[in-house]
C-alpha cells in the first residue's frame, strides 16, 4: 500500500473509513518514536477512542503487519480511563471535544493523536478532512513535538497544510 492512501478521493471505490484506515496503518513509517516510548521489538499500538468509524478495515490491514521490528497492534477503548499505553491514538469524533482530556490520560504521552473532526482540528498531530471530495490531512507539529514524535518530511510533504511550531500555518494544497 502507497501512502498515498491519504490523497484518494473519498468517492473512490473504497470507503471513507477504509482509505483513512490505510492512512493510519501506513504513517508509522513515517514517524519515530523515542526509545523509551518504543523499544526495539515492542509492540506499535494503535488505539481507537469512542465510537469506532473503521469497523473491521483497520483490523484486516493490521494483521501480520511488521514496522520494523514492531508488531501492529490495535486497540479499541470507549472510555479515557481504559486507554491503554499508545503510539497512535485516533480520537473518533463521539470523544473530539474532550480531546485535552485524551491529551494528559496515562499511556498517552508519546502519543500522536489523530482525528477527523473540527473537535480535533486544534489538538491533533494529525487531522484528516474531506475538501473538494478528497481525503486529505493536515499535521500540527507542534502537537506531535509535544508527544515527543518526529514526522518525516516525506509524510509532511503530502499533507495540505503543516502547522509550524510558534509559527504560521504552510499550506500545500
Amino acid at each position: 500500500m502507497l501512502l498515498f492512501f491519504g490523497m484518494l478521493p473519498a468517492r473512490s471505490q473504497l470507503p471513507e473509513y477504509q482509505v483513512k484506515a490505510a492512512f493510519l496503518i501506513n504513517m508509522v513509517k513515517y514517524a519515530d518514536w523515542p526509545a523509551h516510548a518504543l523499544p526495539p521489538g515492542a509492540p506499535l499500538t494503535i488505539a481507537i477512542v469512542g465510537d469506532d468509524p473503521f469497523g473491521s478495515a483497520l483490523d484486516s490491514l493490521a494483521a501480520g503487519r511488521r514496522v520494523n521490528e514492531h508488531e501492529i497492534i490495535i486497540r479499541r477503548v470507549s472510555r479515557l480511563s481504559d486507554l491503554p499505553r499508545a503510539h497512535v491514538i485516533f480520537v473518533s469524533a463521539s470523544v473530539a471535544e474532550s480531546g485535552m482530556s485524551v491529551r494528559s490520560a496515562p499511556g498517552a504521552e508519546n502519543a500522536l493523536l489523530v482525528g477527523d473532526s473540527a473537535g480535533t482540528a486544534n489538538y491533533a498531530a494529525i487531522n484528516f478532512s474531506v475538501t473538494d471530495g478528497r481525503i486529505v490531512f493536515e499535521v500540527n507539529l507542534a502537537a506531535a513535538e509535544a508527544a515527543g514524535v518526529k514526522i518525516s518530511s516525506k509524510l509532511l510533504n503530502l499533507a495540505r497544510s503543516v502547522r509550524q511550531p510558534r509559527s504560521k500555518t504552510v499550506l500545500r494544497r
